[in-house]
């Protein structure tokens, strides 16, 4: 599958290349449901929406506050 045993890339959003978490993220929803989202967590938490952790599904991606 080409994503297996491969380093992480620091803004990378192709797997042949290398890919960091938020382009892991990118690809996977792209690949999966066709959506494309944005190429950072800082934009990718923008374009969602708020979730209760109740109501929280598979899939879900979960942002924590890491700073301020």
């Amino acid at each position: 599958d080409g994503m297996t045993d491969e380093e992480e890339k620091h803004g990378g959003t192709d797997p042949d290349d290398g890919l960091d978490c938020s382009g892991f993220v990118r690809y996977v929803y792209q690949h999966t449901i066709g959506a494309l989202l944005p190429s950072n967590s800082a934009s990718q938490f923008q374009v969602g929406s708020k979730v209760a952790r109740a109501d929280m599904q598979v899939g879900d991606p979960v942002f924590f506050r890491t700073h301020g």
